[in-house]
């Protein structure tokens, strides 16, 4: 028999804290929650099922992901201790060799010794960027953008090639490998990427670990663990009132952000009964009541609502980190075939594209153009081909027909491996992050003129007024991570911190790390961990 006091919650829908948003930072939150004996919460979830940007598909018999691919990293990268934790990693699993040819629009391969030569160049001009962010020199006047550092430093090694053709050549590698970093920072062209801020970003050691049931198998642990029923699915939020008593401003005179009692507003409705500092609504009029809101909403859609989802409106520093940071768009096209084409010694083809006539360039239309984003096709399988597209080229192909985007990558595999016999594949699906209306975009990157900061100010918590001890509203995601922005370990660790902040003690204590008196040496202690 339920107690009165359930049955009230049940009412007015009351909580210890609600979470907005089930992808990795609010299933981390839950989950860090729930392992702490902590089940007064409630997480709102806008999509008919969990994972955000982590998601599979079956095409065939492959399983397929359509986010997120890989861990980055193993030391230090919880979501790897996560993996092997819960048995997710086959350790034994040897990688299979990646082998990549690149081609021309004539279909001519390029000597692997001249690609390999580039790429290690390559290598060398973005590992110089990246250094910027701690060195004490500064970059050339005017070079403000990873892309136009990158350009100056292959004009300088182009310079050097005096055969023509020999120049052009790998003047198309680099032009290929730009592409294929837009991919990887997420923007739509290096131009747009401070320089200043590359280094910003850790990569953690250990490369890229795939799992073998595919990224989405990591949902698992959290599926299992969160109980059912403090997930709500289908329950996108309209409006988040935080202290919704009085309006919000930044205080110039503490490290808090809080509420400026002096502008009160009216919207008082909140009843004795169910007195606390946060009041969700949902699209379909429910209302849910906490003492404290972990909001992990992307990015991208903050960029389209951040204005008006919160009532008091979020301070004006962070309305501005949302604006100057980036939030880009990288989508996946995969093709699946009835049979085999490839050599199948061969997992990778770039695509080495000749540059558009720049008298023309500027009148060209999008429609005529798009495909030229496209760097590569690589094997998921022997019969299933992955291609990435970024930026707005990505944003145009969402709007284009199967049947189009099939009809495109046939001429393209046909036109660089010179073959004409290439079949169609029998089936295609493309990813559109930046149409979803839950994602607005892929993931974060730091623009020109914006900087780490801003990040953190994204990150910063809002407090009530200065006597609390706890924040009303704490921000999780990846675009919150100052480090590891953009990844799913980013965003595992700002819904981890999120929960901690509101498990903490009212009372901040010292935290200390007792070891044993053989093992207080740092190094020894590091030699004795096992990974297996």
């Amino acid at each position: 028999m339920e107690s009165s006091e359930e049955t009230s919650k049940e009412k007015v829908n009351k909580y210890k804290v609600i979470i907005i948003g089930a992808g990795i930072a609010g299933l981390s939150a839950a989950y860090h929650l729930t392992k702490n004996g902590i089940s007064d919460f409630i997480l709102l979830e806008a999509r008919n099922r969990i994972g955000g940007r982590i998601i599979q598909i079956r095409m065939g018999n492959e399983k397929v992901e359509l986010g997120a691919n890989w861990i980055h990293g193993v030391l230090g990268n919880p979501i790897y201790e996560l993996a092997m934790h819960y048995g997710l990693i086959d350790i034994m699993q040897i990688p299979k060799p990646h082998k990549l040819v690149a081609s021309t629009e004539k279909g001519k391969q390029v000597p692997f010794q001249v690609l390999r030569e580039v790429y290690e160049a390559y290598l060398c001009f973005l590992k110089r960027c990246e250094e910027y962010f701690l060195s004490e020199y500064l970059p050339p006047d005017g070079i403000d953008s990873v892309g136009q550092h990158i350009r100056l430093e292959v004009s300088i090694y182009l310079d050097k090639i005096k055969d023509k053709d020999e120049r052009h050549l790998r003047e198309l590698i680099f032009e290929c490998l730009l592409k294929r970093e837009t991919c990887i920072s997420g923007c739509d062209n290096m131009n747009e990427i401070d320089l200043l801020e590359l280094g910003t970003y850790e990569e953690l050691q250990g490369g890229n670990i795939v799992l073998p049931e595919g990224y989405s198998s990591i949902l698992k642990p959290f599926s299992e663990d969160i109980p059912s029923d403090n997930i709500l699915l289908n329950h996108p939020v309209n409006l988040i009132k935080w202290n919704s008593s009085s309006n919000g401003n930044e205080s110039d005179d503490s490290d808090k952000t809080v509420i400026d009692d002096s502008e009160i507003i009216n919207n008082t409705e909140k009843s004795n009964e169910h007195m606390t500092n946060v009041e969700v609504t949902t699209s379909n009029n429910k209302k849910f009541f906490a003492d404290h809101v972990i909001c992990t909403i992307p990015l991208g859609v903050l960029k389209h609502k951040a204005r008006t989802l919160f009532n008091p409106q979020l301070p004006e520093f962070k309305l501005e980190a949302v604006d100057r940071l980036l939030f880009g768009v990288v989508d996946k096209i995969l093709l699946e075939y009835d049979r085999p084409f490839l050599n199948p010694n061969v997992t990778e083809v770039l695509l080495l594209w000749e540059p558009d006539d720049q008298t023309n360039c500027m009148k060209e239309d999008i429609s005529k153009t798009w495909y030229k984003k496209i760097y590569s096709f690589s094997k998921i399988s022997e019969t299933l081909l992955l291609g990435w597209v970024s930026g707005k080229e990505a944003e145009y192909m969402e709007t284009l027909s199967n049947d189009i985007i099939i009809n495109v990558c046939t001429d393209i595999l046909r036109k660089f491996l010179n073959d004409p016999f290439i079949p169609k594949p029998k089936n295609c699906v493309c990813t559109s992050w930046s149409s979803q209306q839950y994602t607005r975009g892929s993931y974060t990157a730091i623009a020109v003129g914006a900087s780490q900061v801003d990040i953190d100010l994204l990150a910063q918590p809002l407090y009530a007024d200065e006597t609390e001890t706890k924040p009303v509203v704490l921000f999780a995601g990846e675009h919150t991570h100052t480090n590891f922005y953009s990844t799913v370990h980013g965003a595992y660790l700002t819904g981890r911190t999120a929960a901690q902040t509101i498990l903490s003690s009212n009372i901040p204590r010292e935290l200390t790390l007792d070891c044993d008196e053989e093992t207080t040496d740092l190094s020894s202690w590091i030699q004795g961990i096992c990974l297996e």
